[in-house]
């Protein structure tokens, strides 16, 4: 995957990405401050919020049409052909800017939007061709924001610096202003012209036309919304995408009439900090170890989007901005990633199109409650404050709908205070049930497995142990599944049933944690369950655990502990004696 992103069709990709949102915000930011410097109080808020409306309307209108292109055809055509309609488009505009007609460039606005909702899905799709893996799939996502939010940072203040430049110690109505930024139009025009022949560049092969699924949009649209986790995921990332749309509409108004800062310059750059908070954010979110635990990154995500953004109305902007854009981050990359990943590759146009609809109608909603409350004088502190109660709700939302990789990634935040855990190995990413057999031990070990392993796993244990009150919900929530001696055959079943689905089942054949340190003789039960299910069998070898806290013979220390767990290959033959002996040589590895 290193190489991948080193290759030219991935430096072509990105760099036509970079474009594309560069010219993506620099009309709208030109209009914005035509709007800043001519109008004030309510006029300001409610013009502003009505020209982020207008780049969002067309995602709601065209979201059909969106998705069937990207499913019919190939997506780096449709990312080609659009990159030359917005070539005509900056064109166009230019002529608008050249003649002063001010509402004709404002109402431009709607067509490239347009433009905009056909052109994300493709953008976005491609990706997954690009990608090798779901772990490949989140670095370039990482990858992807951050381009976009450096373009975007770019974008915010060069067009701020040339909308300043082109207006020294000018002052003239909207037509006036819009004569004088021909200038802007040009270049915009030029970069398209730069995106499109990027785009030209990509190696067309391996990207062909896929097969597409023939059933109806109802049904296309519910096998998308199936798969778990794929329907939070957009309401999440639409929950974040309407309150940012919501906090950069309402901030210049806020900065101007609360704060008392009136340079276009400084309002822009203040918000243009949140870019570099969120390469931070997606850097650290598209590189976590465990892609199960990457989900965990949206729930801190929105804790601190919404502390921070009330720390802002305090009156400290650019610190406040910094960490809103790394808490962005952190929202951004896992939401994608998965959306993108669980979303069959014949339907991800549409998957990616119907969640641009769920976003652009929040947003909509939220700019047109606060064109509403701004008529009601209701101002735009208010606004923000109130921003920031809901990214605290959406925090509290995905907790329950994610509860238990954030606990768990909690869980190994904790101990990574205290441990330096290493993984030798892994597991094949295939879909098939699996059986991890090992050595036992601590009290912990679990933890440690689920930090090794990307998918959920099922613990299997005793059952007197597992009923114990002050256990069971803790083993119930994690998925422990209890062994009755008296009804062995219910538990092998329950088990069996997982493995089948495609999940994980660990076991410590010895049966209790080691008191020496030595692995004892391995019991044959997972035996059973290995034919049951037809499932195979991998051995691992923790190591570092034994003499801590939470193991039979503890002898306290203060210093990191390492701890090492080994995952080795596939057993050929599912025995106790052989599954021993493998455990016994992966110390070795170490």
């Amino acid at each position: 995957m290193k190489q991948g992103f080193f290759d030219k069709n991935m430096s072509f990709y990105l760099s036509a990405a970079f474009i594309n949102a560069f010219v993506d915000l620099g009309h709208k930011i030109t209009i914005q401050n035509i709007i800043f410097k001519t109008m004030s109080g309510p006029e300001l808020l409610i013009m502003t919020q009505i020209v982020n409306a207008l780049m969002l309307l067309p995602f709601v209108l065209f979201f059909i049409p969106a998705g069937e292109m990207n499913d019919k055809r190939s997506k780096l055509k449709n990312m080609k052909t659009l990159a030359l309609a917005a070539i005509i488009l900056c064109v166009i505009l230019t002529m608008f800017y050249a003649a002063g007609f001010f509402w004709a460039s404002f109402f431009a606005t709607l067509a490239l939007g347009t433009q905009a909702a056909f052109y994300s899905p493709a953008k976005f799709g491609f990706a997954k061709e690009l990608s090798k893996d779901e772990a490949g799939l989140a670095k370039i996502n990482s990858a992807l924001q951050s381009i976009s939010i450096v373009s975007i940072l770019l974008s915010t203040l060069a067009f701020s610096i040339a909308f300043e430049a082109l207006s020294l110690n000018f002052d003239g109505n909207k037509d006036e202003y819009a004569k004088i930024m021909t200038p802007i139009g040009i270049s915009l025009t030029i970069l398209s012209v730069i995106e499109y022949l990027l785009l030209s560049k990509i190696t067309a092969a391996e990207y062909k036309t896929q097969n597409t699924i023939a059933q109806s949009r109802i049904i296309k649209y519910r096998t998308i919304l199936s798969n778990g986790g794929i329907l939070p995921s957009m309401i999440l990332l639409s929950l974040f995408f309407a309150l940012s749309q919501s906090v950069m509409a309402s901030f210049p108004s806020f900065a101007k009439d609360t704060l008392g800062i009136t340079s276009v310059i400084a309002t822009q750059a203040a918000m243009a900090i949140s870019a570099v908070g969120i390469i931070v954010g997606s850097f650290v979110a598209g590189n976590y170890k465990n892609s199960r635990h990457r989900v965990a990154f949206v729930f801190f995500g929105m804790i601190g989007y919404s502390l921070f953004l009330a720390l802002l109305l305090g009156g400290e902007i650019y610190f406040s901005f910094f960490c809103i854009g790394v808490a962005a981050g952190f929202i951004m990359v896992p939401l994608n990633t998965l959306i993108q990943e669980r979303t069959q590759k014949e339907l991800l146009g549409s998957g990616i199109s119907l969640s641009n609809l769920l976003q652009n109608i929040l947003m909509l909603l939220f700019l047109g409650a606060g064109v509403a409350a701004a008529i009601h004088g209701f101002d735009a502190k208010n606004i923000l404050l109130l921003c920031s109660i809901i990214a605290f709700l959406a925090a509290v939302y995905s907790l329950a709908v994610f509860p238990q990789p954030v606990i768990e990634a909690f869980i190994a935040f904790l101990f990574g205070l205290k441990y330096r855990f290493k993984r030798i190995g892994a597991l094949p990413t295939d879909d098939k049930g699996k059986i991890l057999v090992g050595n036992h031990t601590s009290y912990i070990d679990w933890a440690f497995l689920q930090m090794a392993v990307d998918k959920k796993i099922h613990f299997m244990m005793e059952k007197e142990i597992y009923e114990k009150p002050i256990f069971k919900p803790f083993l119930s929530f994690f998925g422990a599944l209890p062994i009755d001696s008296k009804n062995a055959k219910d538990s092998i079943a329950k088990a069996a049933l997982i493995l089948r689905q495609g999940g994980i089942i660990v076991l410590f054949p010895e049966g209790e944690l080691t008191k020496d340190g030595n692995i004892g003789e391995f019991k044959r039960g997972f035996e059973l369950l290995a034919q049951k299910s037809g499932a195979d069998v991998y051995p691992f070898y923790i190591d570092g655990l034994f003499t801590s806290r939470f193991s039979k013979k503890p002898m306290p220390s203060y210093k990191p502990r390492r701890v090492s767990i080994v995952i080795g290959d596939r057993l050929e033959e599912a025995k106790a004696k052989t599954a021993k002996k493998a455990v016994e040589e992966l110390r070795f590895k170490i």
